[in-house]
């Protein structure tokens, strides 16, 4: 029996539908540049947190990649500290075009945007900030965790010991 009402997930009759299915891969950066692709994983809200990250050049070529288990945190305490570990570490390694994709659109706001500065994660995004206001070109943009299987894989690896 039709009850008459049509679901959220139906087409309206006469409108495309809106699932518009699309492919999702990794691309490489420009010339110059080296992608970081950075991902956390929080197993609960506050709870036991791992991450993940690999360096690739413009060629698609390893240049680095880490994991390792940083104790129980916040799903939003994770993507910023690590945002925060690793400007710190490619600052240090000397690159100077930096490409760093996240799944964090939260830890994408924050940097990009004003916040309060009695926000509890400030003094960490006023580092990052800081990090990269120095003479060096970073770009900081959202992916898809289907787009960053490889650090989803060994973000959920844990400690690399």
């Amino acid at each position: 029996m039709d009850s008459g009402h049509q679901s959220d997930n139906d087409p309206v009759a006469g409108e495309s539908s809106f699932w518009d299915p699309r492919t999702v891969s990794w691309q490489p950066p420009s010339m110059s540049f080296i992608k970081l692709n950075t991902y956390g994983s929080s197993f609960g809200n506050p709870g036991y947190s791992n991450f993940g990250g690999i360096c690739r050049d413009s060629n698609g070529r390893w240049v680095s990649s880490y994991h390792d288990h940083c104790g129980n945190t916040t799903t939003m305490f994770m993507p910023c500290s690590l945002l925060f570990l690793m400007v710190c570490s490619m600052r240090e390694t000397g690159f100077r075009h930096l490409m760093i994709e996240t799944g964090s659109l939260s830890s994408i706001h924050l940097i990009q945007h004003q916040f309060a500065s009695f926000h509890p994660f400030a003094a960490m995004i006023a580092s990052i900030k800081s990090l990269l206001s120095f003479h060096w070109e970073v770009h900081i943009s959202h992916t898809l965790r289907e787009a960053n299987a490889c650090v989803d894989v060994l973000a959920k690896k844990g400690p690399s010991s």
